[in-house]
């Protein structure tokens, strides 16, 4: 297919129709779905998290293709970085994600000793 004009509203489209049962759509989705839980697994190798939570489309990923997550998330998964693997959950943020995400970046920022101080001295 040809590349969409808008891309969101266009996985959303292959989204509702893999959880339909369409077969492309179905494929793709599994694929993507296997690619998200490997790429996962290697964040989580890297950085040792002890929850990992997905934004944006992911939760709908989750939903039609969640095995395929959850495959290639344990089959990447280094055994000797923790017993148990950090569970992966959707966010309960929605559509509000990038704002508080961008707020607690600048709060990261602003409430340090030294910027505290800063502002006291001001």
């Amino acid at each position: 297919e040809s590349v969409p004009a808008d891309e969101v509203s266009y996985s959303r489209e292959v989204l509702a129709a893999a959880r339909a049962g369409g077969g492309p759509q179905r494929r793709a989705v599994r694929d993507a779905a296997l690619a998200l839980g490997r790429g996962t697994a290697a964040l989580v190798n890297a950085l040792d998290p002890e929850l990992v939570t997905f934004g944006g489309l992911a939760p709908q990923l989750l939903e039609v293709a969640g095995d395929r997550v959850q495959e290639g998330y344990h089959d990447g998964l280094m055994g000797a970085r923790a017993e148990v693997a950090p569970a992966l959950a959707p966010s309960t943020l929605g559509g509000r994600a990038p704002l508080v995400g961008a707020g607690e970046h600048a709060f990261d920022h602003i409430l340090t000793d030294r910027a505290l101080a800063a502002w006291s001295a001001a």
